[in-house]
Parts: structure tokens; C-alpha cells; sequence
């Protein structure tokens, strides 16, 4: 009896910006279709090394995932200071001549291209050319504006990633009517087919406007709109997304949580921290400690960071905040005093520290709620660590995040803290915010949502299936994937 025949092997690009948060997501998705077809994965040279750093790619890494590094010219350091939308509009920009000039050289089927000195290999020595004909691209959304058009010039399938969920604005035309910038601050987000809300009751910005429209206007030119989410956090969302006219073409598929399955690093001092962390809440009661972490962009003023002191003290409970060294200097002297000797104390109560293992901190059994910025990875990273949460959104997407998990009950949120001219939350809110995040409703919630998304993950669950789908999508090329 002859063996089945394996499907054909098809190379997918993968395209992204030069900031983390979106690179994490979409790398993790290409090691999924590494796993069947070959991936050639482009990410701007101003970010080897930081993937090296954070250990993301590893030696025992597959050889059907190639991680190349594109000369894109980025001049500036997008993960080093908050983004506007003005600096993502300028980033798209000036990325733009250069991501051109690499898919129009493109070898594809039937045509007698190559990309020439455009990428380096991974160690950024050796130049390289992509040699092998590329069938699909999966490109990240904040890019449509650039790849989709030429993708439909050369015949070769555009898939839509989106690193967060859900697609706000589709609504938005260039009709629609919007305020000057400084009438409002850039943060806000327009009420959108999507949310069906508006954040913090403001209208929609020209800046804003102009984003929605680069991002979105190309949309009806993809082969399939992927999201780093699963079916059952937000079905009504995704079912508004498939009856949308801009959308309703276009296959759809979750494909997430996505994020790394285990921290590793082999760094001496990383190591060291971690074990220290683990034993410290190893000594915690059961769901008693509270994690503070607003991720890697997002910091507080010195007003708000005083009031954050006392709001942790006050709440009598012992806590973990997560904060870079150059803004522990505004925390309250009773926490800089105790940060001193808090690994040797036995009665510590609580540790402040520049970096901490956040899936790690979020699994542990001794962690009771998540003061987040209300990122979609830490979001999602607080579901499947079913652990209730606080939100505390600053910018970009994170007041929809942070509506979203307050509309399914997962976390309090709590309202007007953006960044760009927030008010300063008081303790005694932030107090009660975290005490009705600990009642019995919030903690029913995020353990059903945390069951849904190990089911959605696992062995025959949705998300196991759609990333199958979409897989078997790409061994039908050219023939169905149109």
C-alpha cells in the first residue's frame, strides 16, 4: 500500500514593524507554519540583536524558519519611547521605499527576480538574496497600506495579521467627520463597527482618522485577516468582522494566545532572579500577592507613582511591582528603604524590581490580581494565568483592551489614565479597584475564560483548528488561495 503523500511546501514571508510587541506575536505564528512549509521571516536589522537578547529564536530552532534582517533605515528607537500615532504614520513612511523595493525584487512562480543586498543574514554579515519563489505573505496589519497593493500586482496571497484583537475603525471613510489634533489627545479612538463604544467619550482625530484609513483602506484586498486571539474571548466581534461588506470576503482565523511558551534565558542574573522570585512567593499565601507590571513602554509620573506607593501599602497585601530602575527613585521612602534588603528579610512583604518573569509571577498559585497597562500580550497572558486584573491602559489599543476585559468582567477598569494628560488616579481608587477585582464574580470570570483559552489551544480546539485551516490553506496554493 503506497504512503500518503505529503501536502506540497509552500515559503511564506513574514512581514512586521520594528517594535517587540508586534514581532513576538507574529514570530511565534510563523514557528506554527514553520512546522509544515518553510519561513522566511523579515524583521528590521535595528532588532537582531534585541531578539538575540531576549532569546526568542533558539539553537534547537527548526530549519524551516529563517529569521533575516532587513536595512530598513528606522532611525528611531520605536520600543524606546511611548508611540503616537504620528510616529507609527512616520514609521510606516519611512519604511515604505525600502519594503517596496524588496517585493518588487521578490522571486515569485513564473518570473525571473531576485532581491538583491537588501538583507543580511542572521549573524548581519553575510548579504542575502531570497532564492526560493515565495507563495504567501503574512504581513502585519499596521503594513496593509504598503504590501497589499503590490501583493494583488504579483499575484501572491496577502494575509492580514493582526498582533491585538479585533479591527477598530472599519467604519471610518474619508468622509467621516474628525477634529483637529489638539483638540483632543491622539489616544483617543473612535467608536468603530467594531467596539461599538467610544473611549474616554472623545471624538475621532485627524491623526487618528489618517491611521484608521492607512490600515484599514487596503483591507479588502487580503486573502485571510489572522488575529493573535481565540474564537471564544470575543465571538460577536469576529461574527461583525464576517458580515462587514469591506470584510465578508475574506476568511478569518484565530490563531492565538501567541506568545512564547516558556521564558528561557541564559542569563546568570536573569536565572538567579527568577529562583529568588519563585521562592519568595513560594512563602505567599495562596491568591494573596498583587503583580504590578505596565509593561516595557509605560510609566507613571512622579505624582502618580507616590500615589501607587500608597495605594500598595494601604492595601496591606504582599505585591510584586515590576518597574525599570530609572523611576524607582519617585516610589515613597518606606519602599526604597525595604527594596534594600528584600530578598534577605523574612518578613518581606513585598519586592520592586527592574524586570520580573511575568508568565512565571501570572502562574504562580500565590498570585491573586494584575495591575496591567492593559497590552493585548499581558492581557492575554493574565487569562491564561487566570488571574483577575486591574486595567490600567495608557495608549494605542489598550483602552479598547481595557473596555473589553471590564465588558467580559475580567478586570476593573480603571478610566481616564492614559498617558498623554490622564488624570492622576488617587490611592483610595486604586485600592478599590483591586478589592472588587478579588470578589467572586471576577474570579468565576477569568477562570471560565482561562478554561476556554486552554480548550481553544489544545488538541481538536478552535484555535488548533483554524491554525490547521489555515495551513492547509497555504498547501492549496495556487489553486484555491486566490
Amino acid at each position: 500500500m503506497p504512503e500518503p503523500t505529503q501536502p506540497p511546501q509552500k515559503h511564506v514571508l513574514c512581514l512586521t514593524i520594528p517594535a517587540y510587541g508586534h514581532i513576538i506575536p507574529l514570530l511565534e505564528f510563523a514557528k506554527k507554519i514553520s512546522a509544515q512549509h518553510h519561513v522566511t521571516f523579515i524583521v528590521s536589522s535595528d532588532k537582531m540583536e534585541e531578539i538575540r537578547q531576549r532569546e526568542v529564536l533558539t539553537t534547537e530552532q527548526n530549519n524551516q524558519l529563517e529569521v533575516l534582517a532587513l536595512n530598513d533605515g528606522v532611525a528611531f528607537q520605536f520600543d524606546k519611547s511611548v508611540p503616537d500615532l504620528k510616529r507609527v504614520l512616520d514609521l510606516v513612511e519611512q519604511m515604505e521605499p525600502v519594503m517596496t523595493s524588496l517585493l518588487k525584487s521578490l522571486p515569485i512562480h513564473n518570473a525571473d527576480n531576485t532581491s538583491n543586498g537588501i538583507l543580511d543574514r542572521q549573524n548581519g554579515h553575510t548579504a542575502l538574496a531570497i532564492r526560493r519563489p515565495v507563495d504567501a505573505i503574512v504581513l502585519d496589519r499596521f503594513l496593509c497600506s504598503i504590501v497589499l497593493p503590490i501583493c494583488i500586482q504579483l499575484g501572491i496571497p496577502g494575509c492580514v495579521f493582526n498582533c491585538s484583537a479585533g479591527i477598530s475603525g472599519l467604519d471610518v471613510t474619508s468622509d467621516t467627520p474628525a477634529i483637529p489634533d489638539g483638540a483632543a489627545g491622539d489616544g483617543a479612538l473612535a467608536s468603530s463597527a467594531i467596539s461599538n463604544f467610544r473611549v474616554y467619550d472623545q471624538p475621532l482625530t485627524e491623526t487618528m482618522k489618517k491611521f484608521l484609513l492607512m490600515v484599514n483602506n487596503p483591507l479588502p484586498l487580503a486573502s485571510a485577516i489572522l488575529f493573535n486571539t481565540f474564537r471564544e474571548a470575543d465571538e460577536t466581534a469576529l461574527k461583525t468582522i464576517s458580515v462587514s461588506p469591506r470584510t465578508a470576503h475574506i476568511p478569518v482565523y484565530c490563531v492565538g494566545p501567541l506568545f512564547p511558551t516558556a521564558e528561557r534565558t541564559s542569563s546568570s542574573w536573569k536565572q538567579s532572579m527568577e529562583k529568588k522570585i519563585v521562592a519568595w512567593m513560594d512563602k505567599q499565601e495562596v491568591k494573596s500577592v498583587v503583580y504590578v507590571s505596565f509593561g516595557s513602554l509605560a510609566y507613571l509620573d512622579e505624582d502618580q507613582t507616590r500615589e501607587l506607593s500608597k495605594a500598595l501599602l494601604m492595601l496591606d497585601k504582599a505585591f510584586i511591582l515590576s518597574m525599570r530602575k530609572q523611576y524607582q527613585s519617585m516610589l515613597l521612602e518606606e519602599l526604597q528603604e525595604g527594596m534594600k534588603d528584600q530578598f534577605e528579610r523574612q518578613d518581606s512583604r513585598f519586592l520592586v524590581l527592574p524586570w520580573a518573569p511575568q508568565k512565571t509571577v501570572l502562574g504562580h498559585e500565590a498570585c491573586a490580581v494584575f495591575i496591567t497597562h492593559a497590552g493585548w500580550n499581558s492581557t492575554l497572558e493574565g487569562i491564561v494565568g487566570g488571574v483577575p486584573m486591574v486595567a490600567w491602559p495608557m495608549f494605542a489599543d489598550q483602552p479598547l483592551n481595557g473596555q473589553w476585559m471590564a465588558n467580559k468582567g475580567l478586570a476593573v477598569l480603571i478610566p481616564n489614565t492614559r498617558m498623554d494628560g490622564g488624570r492622576v488616579v488617587p490611592a483610595e481608587e486604586i485600592v478599590q479597584a483591586v478589592r472588587w477585582s478579588q470578589t467572586g464574580e471576577f474570579q468565576k470570570n477569568i477562570k471560565a475564560m482561562q478554561i476556554k483559552a486552554q480548550q481553544a489551544v489544545a488538541e481538536g480546539g478552535r484555535t488548533q483548528a483554524d491554525v490547521s485551516s489555515f495551513l492547509n490553506l497555504l498547501s492549496s496554493l495556487p489553486e484555491q488561495f486566490v
